[in-house]
């Protein structure tokens, strides 16, 4: 699976690392973190979007009026190596402006609350993927926890030290981060 050359280097205790960790399959120590997880993000996923839902509405208006495609979707790998469709609101071609608008402070992403409703997305998690070789032992995330706390580590990395408490903690260093940003920007 992995040749000398491959992406995980020549350390065969690396290769049998990350065989282990993307076959797809939880340790048993973790079953229960991950089902809690799951509720978690559903929970808080729907009172995003219920909180959101007005924005949400004038947004896809805005792009309507403009001439846009409101919602796009791209295909990416999920977990156990599954196609999934990932949402974001559409660029409208006649406003980049209010595009970019949207790029530049991570609005576009928004419709991808719906992905987390429907169990495709957890709120935190490994990159989503659009190599269609790749597989992920757990849902891939609306947030990375590289994204949320700035360190660069691999989504193998993310995999394997995967613990509830963790996932507070960074959900709590993002919301902190971004209050901090309001507030000085």
């Amino acid at each position: 699976m992995f040749g000398e050359s491959g992406a995980w280097g020549r350390n065969t205790v690396d290769r049998r690392r990350a065989v282990a960790v993307l076959s797809g399959q939880p340790a048993p120590h973790r079953a229960l973190q991950l089902a809690i997880k799951h509720a978690i993000d559903r929970f808080v996923g729907l009172l995003a979007l219920v909180a959101f839902a007005p924005f949400i509405v004038l947004v896809i208006v805005v792009i309507v009026a403009i001439g846009g495609r409101p919602v796009t979707r791209t295909a990416h790998i999920g977990q156990g190596g599954r196609t999934i469709w990932l949402y974001r609101f559409g660029k409208p071609p006649l406003a980049p402006g209010f595009g970019g608008f949207l790029a530049r402070s991570g609005l576009e992403d928004m419709p991808m609350l719906f992905n987390v409703l429907r169990g495709d997305l957890s709120l935190i998690g490994p990159h989503p993927n659009r190599d269609p070789g790749a597989s992920h032992a757990m849902r891939p995330g609306l947030f990375t926890p590289t994204t949320a706390d700035g360190q660069k580590r691999s989504d193998l990395d993310d995999i394997e030290r995967y613990t509830l408490s963790r996932d507070l903690a960074i959900a709590r260093a993002a919301i902190c981060e971004a209050l901090a940003s309001k507030r000085t920007g």
